[in-house]
């Protein structure tokens, strides 16, 4: 059986308790009283303020470039994500999925109508820079505990990726990377099989 709700008793400090008359200016002082607090400068007690991206299809363009390479002779530089746990082989202008660019590579493929993805692409998603895109490929591996995403495509021209693609994205994850295609708004990353990255998967 459910407990009582709890009761205040005799002795609760409440029986001497006198309400006092109440007076007919209290509307308007209490009114005052909330403007009064209203004014008041916000306190280090103040919620913070709460930041809300702009939807995706209004941005033109993102940063989503890999750094110059270390060598004039190199067209690939070394990446790592944020926990700096794992490292890509980034190159510009290339796209691992066929979901990132169409045969000229100018702007992204329009899904075939059945919606079928292409077989390397397992997962699709908005990403607001390149080291969000990475993140995610690493971050599956690490819920799943084994290497499922072994490289990323990420489009630059995010508003019209996220309004020609289906799904709405501008990310692409790929099980396997063995292929790649010309993408000028692209950069991809291939996941390193060692520290030094002398292997890619």
């Amino acid at each position: 059986m459910a407990d009582a709700p709890e009761v205040f008793s005799g002795d609760s400090g409440l029986q001497n308790y006198k309400p006092s008359k109440p007076s007919i200016d209290a509307p308007q002082q209490q009114q005052q009283q909330l403007a009064s607090q209203s004014s008041a400068s916000p306190t280090s007690s103040s919620a913070p303020a709460i930041y809300t991206p702009p939807a995706p299809s209004t941005i033109p363009l993102i940063a989503a470039s890999c750094p110059p390479p270390p060598t004039p002779a190199s067209n690939t530089s070394l990446l790592h994500d944020t926990d700096g746990a794992c490292a890509f082989r980034c190159t510009n202008a290339t796209s691992l999925s066929r979901h990132g660019a169409n045969e000229n590579g100018s702007q992204p493929r329009a899904e075939r109508a059945s919606g079928t993805p292409n077989a390397t692409a397992i997962a699709a998603l908005v990403a607001y820079s390149l080291q969000d895109c990475m993140d995610a490929c690493t971050s599956m591996n690490h819920l799943a505990r084994q290497t499922l995403c072994v490289g990323f495509t990420i489009r630059a021209d995010l508003g019209y990726a996220v309004t020609h693609s289906q799904p709405a994205a501008n990310c692409w994850l790929v099980a396997n990377a063995t292929g790649s295609g010309g993408c000028e708004m692209c950069a991809s990353g291939r996941l390193c099989r060692d520290e030094g990255c002398e292997g890619v998967f």
